[in-house]
Order: C-alpha cells, then sequence, then structure tokens
C-alpha cells in the first residue's frame, strides 16, 4: 500500500478518539481535572506490552539505558497529552485538532537536525498548502464576519504539537537503532510506570481516577475504547514513520481535521446531543474551504 494512503489511517483513529475525548471530557470530567482520563491513556501500556513481546521475544536483549531512554519517552507521550485534554475542555474538537498540524513544521525542523532527512519541492508545498488550510480552520468566527485566534487553545496545542514532535522523533530513532517493537514494548512500560507514578503521587488524579473508575462504568468503558482506537493510532503512525520520512508521515496526519469535520457532520446529523460542534452556515464554508486547500496540498504532495 502506498506510504501516504497507509498514513491515513492514523489520522482517521485520532479523529474518531479526538470526538471521544471532547465527549467524555465535557460529560463526565467538566468539575475534574484532565488527571483521571491522563492515567486511563498511560494504563493503555498494560495491553500492548504483552503484543509487542509477542511479535519481538527479543525485547529484553537492549541495554539498560536504552530501555530507560525509550520508556522515558513514554512517559513523554503521556505529557503531551494533558494540555491537549486541556484544550479540548475550553474549544471545540474541530476548532483545537487543526493546531496538530503545527507538528509538521517542528518534525520538519527536528528531522533535518538529527535525522538528516529532505522532501522534494512538491512535498514542501503540498506540506505548506495542508497547514495553510489547518490555520484557517482553527479561527473562531465571532460577530457576524469578525475572526479571532483562541490564543490560550492556541498555545496549550503549540505546546502539546512540541512534545508530540519530539516523542515520534525519538520514537523512530530507537526504532531505526533497534527495531519497530522493541521500542514499541519499552515505550509500553514507560506508559505503565508513568500511569502508577500519577496514581501514587498526584493525590487529585488517583482521586478523580478511582472516581470514575468505581462509579461511573460508563465513563471508564468510554476511556477504554478509546484508549484502544488512540493506541492503535499510535502504532500505526508510528509504522508509517519507518516507511517514510517522518515530516510527510506527519503530513499525511493533516488530514485529522478532515476527519474530524466529518465525523462531526455525522453527529450533529444522528446524535446531535452528542455533538456541540459548529458545521452550519458560515462555519461549515471556513471549514470546508480548509478543507478544499489541504485537499490540493495532498495531490501536489503526491505528484
Amino acid at each position: 500500500m502506498n506510504a501516504f494512503l497507509l498514513s491515513l489511517i492514523a489520522p482517521a483513529l485520532w479523529a474518531a478518539s479526538n470526538h471521544f475525548d471532547k465527549y467524555i471530557v465535557g460529560k463526565y470530567f467538566k468539575s475534574m481535572g484532565v488527571g483521571a482520563m491522563m492515567v486511563f491513556s498511560a494504563l493503555v501500556g498494560l495491553a500492548v506490552m504483552p503484543v509487542a513481546f509477542i511479535f519481538q521475544k527479543s525485547a529484553f536483549d537492549v541495554s539498560v539505558m536504552t530501555a530507560v531512554l525509550i520508556a522515558l519517552n513514554g512517559c513523554l507521550y503521556l505529557v503531551a497529552v494533558q494540555p491537549y485534554l486541556k484544550a479540548l475542555k475550553i474549544s471545540d474538537a474541530s476548532a483545537a485538532i487543526p493546531m496538530f498540524q503545527i507538528i509538521p513544521v517542528i518534525t520538519f525542523v527536528l528531522a533535518r537536525v538529527f535525522l538528516g532527512e529532505t522532501l522534494t519541492t512538491n512535498q514542501m508545498l503540498g506540506g505548506l498548502l495542508i497547514v495553510l488550510g489547518a490555520i484557517i480552520i482553527s479561527f473562531e468566527m465571532v460577530e457576524g464576519r469578525k475572526f479571532k485566534l483562541r490564543a490560550d487553545v492556541l498555545w496549550l496545542m503549540f505546546l502539546s504539537s512540541l512534545i508530540f514532535a519530539v516523542n515520534f522523533l525519538i520514537f523512530k530513532v530507537f526504532a531505526i537503532d533497534t527495531d519497530f517493537w522493541t521500542t514499541t514494548f519499552w515505550e509500553s512500560v514507560g506508559f505503565i510506570g508513568f500511569g502508577i507514578a500519577l496514581l501514587a503521587f498526584v493525590k487529585p488524579y488517583r482521586r478523580d481516577f478511582f472516581k470514575v473508575f468505581t462509579k461511573n462504568p460508563m465513563a471508564t468503558g468510554l476511556n477504554v475504547t478509546n484508549e484502544f482506537i488512540n493506541i492503535v493510532a499510535k502504532i500505526t503512525f508510528n509504522y508509517v514513520s519507518l516507511l517514510a520520512p517522518l515530516t510527510l508521515a506527519w503530513i499525511g496526519v493533516g488530514f485529522q481535521p478532515v476527519f474530524v469535520l466529518f465525523y462531526s457532520i455525522l453527529l450533529a446529523a444522528f446524535v446531535p446531543h452528542i455533538s456541540k460542534e459548529n458545521v452550519a452556515g458560515k462555519h461549515l464554508i471556513q471549514k470546508v474551504t480548509s478543507i478544499v486547500i489541504m485537499l490540493i496540498g495532498a495531490y501536489i504532495l503526491n505528484l
């Protein structure tokens, strides 16, 4: 399968996860912080670690230092989740998620410096159009034709994007040096360790997690389902990043806002009590315009 087409699997799954996150945050965690959701994200490593070990039984045949560094990188991934969840608490998914398109720019700089990766002219031009479309979609329309950019959301999403970019870069470095499943295994160990640390040392997170886990089975089920979708997307992206330049893989993720909007329209049409996204009138025109720009960018990208 074409690497770019394969790279669309992760954003399609992540977009679904974004709507799960928004719904869970708005319905079950409105009066709480995001700590409980971070713990759920961390403990998904309990499911991933044995799967990784099945595929690579020599996962322990690495140095202690390598294992520790990969595990710490797993912790870094979860650190990136916190500002993202905070942004979702104060903004629509279709406004916050496009700001993840800052990641290709950050990744290009990092991959250029640390991996020596380069892109063709078409890849750079297509990538810029995708990023431009994502920026357009991130503006909020207020009072008729006026637009404003949510600085608080932008800052949170920039911070999240920066940390995610570093995490995926480090994953690729270690996966090239060792192998994909060994790196996945030790990253999952980092997930689990981070989750245990949150439960042990952060009292509000521990309180919120056990409150949800013991008293709200629906929220627990939704969180588990959501984290399964999210981790499958991450594993898929990690794999794609080994088949193509890391920046190109992230440009594929540029279509995440397209999937987010598509799911928003479906939710608004069939289950409006779940989706609160604004997908009507001028708001829809703004979002469709940005999507067209991203599609043109994708066409140029594949010339």
